[in-house]
């Protein structure tokens, strides 16, 4: 009886031990990722992404240049896009919807050169 007790207290802390190091990674895998690429030659001074009710910003990015930040989906969202070129041009713009859901997320937002936006949620 006693050897079965310690077997399955080694189990038991195996189990734990084996979720510990597994449930980080999974968090990981899990992440929602917003890139934004610069495709126009202007500098941009600074935007935001708006997804899930939540602003993500993004400052200085050179012509040609990109930017990757995670997010957090909460629920269903569009997502918008606001901001300005370092000459003053603005930059607005709205596309593609995100859903809870076990898939991940990699939005991808294109700034063109003229302020307009263009992506893939």
């Amino acid at each position: 009886m006693r050897k079965w007790i310690i077997n399955m207290l080694a189990a038991g802390i195996g189990l734990l031990l084996l979720a510990s190091v597994a449930y980080p990674l999974f968090l990981k895998v899990r992440t929602d990722t917003i890139t934004v690429t610069n495709a126009g030659t202007k500098p941009i001074r600074s935007m935001a992404v708006t997804v899930c009710a939540a602003d993500y910003l993004f400052h200085d990015i050179s012509g040609g240049g990109q930017r990757t930040k995670t997010f957090s989906v909460t629920g269903d969202s569009g997502l918008r896009v606001q901001g300005q070129f370092a000459d003053g041009t603005p930059i607005k713009g709205e596309f593609g919807y995100v859903t809870k859901q076990p898939a991940r997320h990699r939005v991808e937002v294109v700034i063109h050169g003229d302020g307009s936006v263009t992506g893939r949620p």
